[in-house]
């Protein structure tokens, strides 16, 4: 229902993509690394951080200040050389830059994040982030009987 209602109000407010069924289905796949990459998050930070309010106010934290120096709050040609580098290197920033690079067109992403070195990063990457967190919760707070 959110995402319809963003699409709405984008729609309203000016917005116009130009894809195909291809792009769309391709953006799907890039929308489900950053939910894979932000759940390993999630399960790290609930693994390690015990109480539920130092939990959420450690992920929002995180969240903000990822997202702030990513290029998610920003134009990618507006950040630092540094934080273009980290943007390509954090997983939701990239797969966002991917998403933004197929329905927008490179203009707005800033550059192409589609090259195989950068997918194939990008996918690793997300996986092993939610690899760990997986893994790190069955080991420290599975609760055994």
């Amino acid at each position: 229902m959110a995402l319809v209602l963003v699409a709405l109000v984008g729609y309203v407010c000016g917005a116009r993509f130009s894809y195909t069924m291809i792009t769309a289905f391709q953006s799907v796949g890039f929308i489900l690394l950053i939910v894979f990459a932000s759940s390993g998050i999630g399960l790290l930070i609930g693994t390690f951080i015990k109480h539920v309010h130092g939990a959420i106010m450690t992920g929002v934290g995180i969240t903000v200040i990822s997202a702030a120096i990513s290029g998610l709050m920003a134009p990618y040609s507006s950040l630092p050389l540094i934080l273009q580098h980290f943007s390509r290197t954090f997983p939701i920033s990239s797969a966002n830059s991917s998403i933004i690079y197929l329905l927008a067109g490179e203009d707005f992403a800033g550059y192409n994040p589609l090259s195989i070195v950068q997918t194939s990063f990008t996918i690793v990457i997300s996986i092993i982030i939610f690899a760990a967190g997986v893994i790190a919760y069955s080991r420290f707070c599975w609760m055994k009987e």
